[in-house]
């Protein structure tokens, strides 16, 4: 609201196509990063220049019609596309893929802060309130999921690291 009445009815589903696509960017790893450094960069290099020729083709077809959304919808296309490949790319050169059982102990639970999420957006409150009810959403939703499945080695290991680096700085 604080960019007026014309972002929201047309920067909104923008912003969430571009979301999507970071989404699918962060949790394919770094594939990309991967093919680098194990000697594979000319497939990346191959890579970055079909992310581009699609993305360039895409825009091309989708701006004249659907404006700044045809562009998200471009981008977000080319962005998905291109990590999955390389995902895929990954596991055909060296077996691996970065995702096991522990994934879904974000999966599920960022799922059903999404859902909880789009349904409370009807209710009308001050934007400091909707804000404010969304971080207790999001928050109590993963809290409530971790506390029925569980803390493993790692999340233990990094919740002693922040533990530890807060006690230092106040003086424990």
């Amino acid at each position: 609201m604080i960019f007026g009445s014309d972002f929201v009815n047309k920067g909104i589903p923008v912003v969430i196509i571009f979301t999507l696509a970071q989404f699918i960017n962060s949790i394919t790893g770094g594939v990309g990063f991967t093919l680098i450094m194990t000697g594979k960069q000319k497939i990346e290099f191959y890579n970055s220049i079909g992310l581009f020729f699609v993305n360039f083709t895409l825009n091309l077809i989708l701006i004249p019609s659907l404006g700044c959304m045809g562009a998200a919808i471009a981008t977000a296309t080319s962005v998905i596309f291109s990590n999955i490949l390389r995902l895929m790319q990954v596991y055909i050169f060296y077996k691996m893929q970065p995702y096991g059982i522990n994934y879904l102990k974000t999966i599920v639970p960022a799922i059903m802060a999404t859902v909880l999420l789009l349904l409370t957006q009807k209710v009308n409150l001050l934007p400091i309130g909707q804000l404010m009810l969304n971080v207790f959403i999001v928050l109590g939703i993963f809290l409530i999921y971790t506390r029925f499945t569980g803390v493993d080695e790692d999340e233990q290991y990094i919740w002693n690291l922040i533990k530890q680096k807060f006690a230092f700085r106040l003086g424990a």
